[in-house]
């Protein structure tokens, strides 16, 4: 479940998928209401099918659901908060889960076997997804601060994402991948004749959901910008929760 040490070699011309944070929360919660991903079929194997996921197009309950994926009780809580502030205190660091998967699975998955073996045996259901080790990095809950600290850092700094030769916007998907398959030819990439006909306009793996920006409310995306605030900035994704990417062309690193 992660980046193969020898694919950053430059041999290998890479491509990433990135997404504006909010929208990409929404599009879990979603795609999880239909029990298509590790994370919801683990969250509904332990009961909390109608938490998160009985009422569709519900705000109480994605905001229940993105709280919970991302903040740990207790963890950066001031003294003196009360017991509901104190429940959803956001954690120490600012690392959500797509910031860790990022890191985890692609930056530095040496920090995801450490963080197995920190897991096991298995915490609390809402830190893992299903059984030990989580390859996905659906164990925020249970994450060490030094890690979250960790991960901000890379997210912030790491040279390694500029190494992608391509970050494909899923708001701008067709575009952006013919915007990369001429980079690839100029690199000697051979492509298929007609090949832009077969992609252009192909939906795959659609799942239809609120908008985004009607599952928001201004406290939980201010929650979502503290979280995974630095990988919006290092993407250039200058809007507000929701707002897609504000340039024609790819992200440049």
């Amino acid at each position: 479940e992660t980046m193969p040490p020898e694919f950053w070699e430059d041999r290998y011309f890479k491509i990433g998928l990135i997404r504006e944070p909010c929208d990409y929360y929404n599009s879990l919660h979603a795609v999880g209401q239909s029990g298509t991903h590790l994370l919801a079929n683990h969250l509904k194997s332990k009961g909390f099918t109608d938490r998160f996921y009985g009422k569709r197009g519900s705000k109480e309950q994605f905001s229940d659901f993105v709280r919970s994926v991302v903040v740990a009780p207790g963890r950066g809580a001031a003294p003196n908060a009360t017991a509901a502030e104190t429940r959803h205190a956001p954690m120490m660091g600012t690392c959500g889960l797509m910031s860790m998967r990022l890191w985890a699975q692609v930056l530095r998955p040496e920090a995801l076997e450490s963080l197995n073996r920190h897991l096991e045996p298995c915490p609390e259901p809402l830190s893992t997804e299903v059984g030990c080790p989580s390859p996905l990095g659906d164990f925020m809950r249970s994450v060490p601060d030094g890690m979250l600290k960790d991960c901000q850092h890379d997210i912030e700094r790491s040279e390694l994402l500029s190494k992608f030769d391509c970050w494909l916007r899923t708001d701008r998907l067709d575009e952006d991948f013919i915007e990369c398959m001429a980079k690839f030819s100029q690199r000697g990439g051979m492509l298929w004749q007609g090949w832009q006909d077969k992609v252009r306009g192909v939906a795959v793996n659609k799942n239809p959901h609120a908008a985004c920006q009607d599952m928001y409310t201004p406290e939980l995306a201010a929650l979502v910008e503290r979280v995974d605030g630095p990988l919006r900035a290092r993407f250039g994704f200058a809007g507000r929760c929701c707002e897609p990417h504000p340039t024609k062309s790819m992200p440049a690193l």
